[in-house]
């Protein structure tokens, strides 16, 4: 029965986030130099979820911050279409006016939603550098 249910709430809760800096991910090995340092330089932003196995995936990239966070805004809302109880997070490492920002306009999107700040995890932090920031929901 807990099996079940964990599987049936696994379905209905996600998470997109990005980068300020690809820094951090050539520094644990996770993204070529090379890549890193031509990613960093014209300012690509990946855009990365977590799937249903617990791997994480890069989605879609962007070529600026700003549309980083409208995409991760659109992408949400594509999952939340026509859903009712909502939840919605801003998570974030060391990013907190952006967090703001997106909040306000997670508000804006859902505003049916309850949408809370949040920080990520060190854990998370560590692995990806100050300026991380996501999007969680859930819904029923």
């Amino acid at each position: 029965e807990v099996v079940a249910a964990a599987q049936s709430a696994r379905e209905r809760v996600g998470l997109v986030a990005t980068v300020d800096t690809l820094e951090y991910l050539v520094r644990g090995g996770r993204v070529n130099l090379a890549v890193g340092l031509l990613g960093d330089l014209l300012q690509v932003k990946p855009l990365l979820t977590i799937q249903s196995d617990g791997t994480a995936t890069c989605i879609a990239r962007r070529r600026t911050r700003r549309a980083a966070l409208e995409y991760m805004v659109q992408y949400v809302a594509e999952r939340l279409n026509n859903h009712t109880r909502l939840e919605v997070a801003v998570m974030h490492a060391d990013a907190a006016e952006e967090a703001l920002e997106l909040q306000k306009r997670a508000v804006e999107v859902w505003p049916e939603a309850e949408v809370a700040i949040t920080d990520f995890t060190a854990v998370m932090g560590g692995h990806t550098g100050p300026g991380l920031i996501g999007l969680a929901y859930y819904y029923e």
